[in-house]
């Protein structure tokens, strides 16, 4: 929540993004499955770039959070009722532990979260998979929830949705995801993956 102090100061958002260890998430989390994604895009996406602004480096953390001055204010996690979330959560809470972030985590059913978080913005950190097909145009909408509020990307957005030629289109929308990326509006984890269990057999 890009509003709310400390993650407000773009030092901390980077610092919480060296902090974790996003294979490790996928392989705790999610047994191994799952795509590794560094911004708001997936391989399947027109406008993806394979962007690793802030990779894994907890000692790089420490040295944001010390020049950003964060005095160790706990962090107020609230998670929606899905396993990934949850699971995601627990290994996010520990891996931010071993850089001086504590995390508190809450979990609630899916009407309290879009009340308190969707809604209220009442919340420093969630976790919630995006499987719309354009929320990278929420980046450009400041009344969001997660708080992002950036003139220069609401350009951008606008400029690109008015662009009739798709390569021209999808270069506009490139540079939304190097704004984005550069500033940690928000920590992008993997692609949850679509699994399916089948036996031969069974019809």
């Amino acid at each position: 929540n890009g509003r709310m102090a400390p993650l407000d100061n773009v030092l901390v958002r980077q610092a919480i993004t060296h902090a974790i260890d996003r294979q490790a998430v996928v392989d705790l989390a999610y047994s191994g499955y799952g795509t590794v994604i560094g911004t708001f895009s997936t391989p399947l996406d027109g406008w993806f770039k394979d962007i690793d602004a802030y990779p894994y480096d907890p000692q790089a953390a420490m040295d944001l959070l010390a020049e950003a001055g964060y005095d160790g204010t706990p962090l107020e996690m609230i998670l929606p009722p899905v396993s990934y979330a949850s699971r995601s959560g627990e290994i996010i809470a520990s891996l931010l532990a071993d850089v001086g972030v504590e995390v508190n985590i809450t979990n609630v059913e899916w009407g309290v979260w879009l009340e308190d978080v969707f809604t209220n913005h009442d919340f420093h950190m969630s976790i919630v998979s995006h499987v719309e097909p354009f929320d990278l145009a929420q980046y450009g909408n400041p009344d969001y929830y997660w708080g992002n509020d950036s003139p220069e990307v609401t350009d951008l957005i606008a400029q690109a949705d008015a662009e009739p030629d798709e390569a021209a289109r999808n270069e506009l929308y490139g540079q939304v995801l190097d704004k984005i990326s550069e500033v940690a509006a928000d920590n992008w984890l993997f692609v949850l993956p679509a699994l399916a269990v089948q036996r031969v057999g069974v019809s």
